[in-house]
């Protein structure tokens, strides 16, 4: 069976869920997120919008009828559009697994140096934020590859295809809690329990999904 026409038959089956349904949908899109992720399609477009952007603010400046209130206005747009980020730029491997401590620099210095709990690294702060759902991501691209499980007749590339779209879901859905949870500021100028508090929150979100697992199996039980 053709992978776009088993989503497409499960969205429509009005004996599933809605719930189901729904999830298949954000799973879906979260996929599609994840692809734009590695091939850098939105990148490459905001990159040409930002310089096309920044050219524009430079003939202003350059512009000798320009008066100095205009050039002010300009320099302060062009920084605007320099340092603007989106929420795709969060949702960049390369932004959320880069450390964000600057390059060290060998100079005799009299000042203390700060600890690595004032410095903020992405690769920490991601994996507490979402390590599990990345772990499951990588378990279910695992599962639906090799398993042998239903759908039984689909084709080596419809189950790596679908993998993809699973495990790339719930990777997504790290990045998206990364992305998040670091909109919280630095908790006492110091990271650590910004990771311990990511932590917390992964793991009420694993209980509660679990618990709700629970509730729902035990009822189909009963009826």
């Amino acid at each position: 069976m053709n992978p776009l026409a088993w989503i497409y038959q499960f969205i429509t089956d009005k004996k599933k869920k809605i719930s189901h349904r729904f999830a298949v949908i954000i799973i879906i899109m979260t996929g599609t997120i994840l692809l734009d992720n590695i091939l850098g399609l939105s990148f490459h477009y905001r990159i040409t919008n930002k310089i096309s952007e920044i050219q524009q603010v430079n003939s202003i400046i350059q512009n000798p009828m320009s008066d100095s209130i205009t050039k002010n206005y300009a320099f302060y747009l062009r920084d605007k559009i320099i340092n603007r980020k989106s929420i795709a730029d969060y949702l960049s491997f390369r932004e959320l697994f880069k450390s964000s401590a600057k390059p060290k620099i060998n100079k005799p210095s009299d000042k203390p140096n700060k600890t690595d709990s004032n410095i903020k690294n992405n690769l920490i702060f991601t994996l507490t934020a979402g390590g599990f759902f990345i772990l499951f991501g990588i378990v279910i691209f695992i599962a639906v590859l090799f398993a042998e499980t239903e759908p039984k007749d689909m084709k080596f590339y419809e189950r790596l295809a679908l993998g993809i779209i699973l495990g790339g879901g719930c990777v997504t859905i790290a990045i998206f809690l990364s992305f998040l949870l670091g909109l919280i500021p630095l908790i006492m100028k110091n990271w650590t329990y910004n990771y311990i508090l990511n932590g917390l929150v992964q793991l009420t979100i694993i209980s509660s999904v679990t618990y709700s697992i629970k509730i729902s199996a035990d009822k189909n039980k009963k009826s």
